[in-house]
């Protein structure tokens, strides 16, 4: 009869060991960005997500390291890149905002002149 190890504790593994930038290198951003959004990722108090949810993540860790790097972006063009919609990326920015994520975005005053 085999022993029950009922009593053991199934230990996760370390958030910190958990990587975004295969995906995010997968969808063709540039390492800087992509290195920053890592460091983004990390810095948050997230859990793990599926399908939508964590392509909206994304979309947050990547428009936030475009505008802490200070490099103008246009963030249609992230989540066309990404496949989600103008809805899903206004949710991506209420679902992690720094109340629910402990991260607080880098706050970047830009011009028109900036995004064309």
């Amino acid at each position: 009869m085999a022993a029950c190890d009922c009593g053991k504790e199934t230990k996760l593994p370390d958030r910190r060991l958990r990587s975004i930038k295969p995906a995010l290198a997968k969808f063709g951003f540039p390492d800087d960005i992509v290195n920053r959004a890592e460091t983004i990722y990390h810095s948050m108090n997230v859990g793990t997500h599926r399908a939508k949810k964590l392509t909206q993540l994304y979309f947050f860790c990547l428009h936030n390291a475009y505008k802490e790097l200070g490099i103008p972006h246009d963030p249609k063009k992230i989540a066309e890149k990404l496949g989600i919609s103008n809805s899903e990326k206004q949710k991506a920015i209420s679902a992690f905002s720094e109340i629910q994520t402990g991260y607080r975005p880098v706050q970047v005053k830009s011009t028109p002149l900036d995004v064309i």
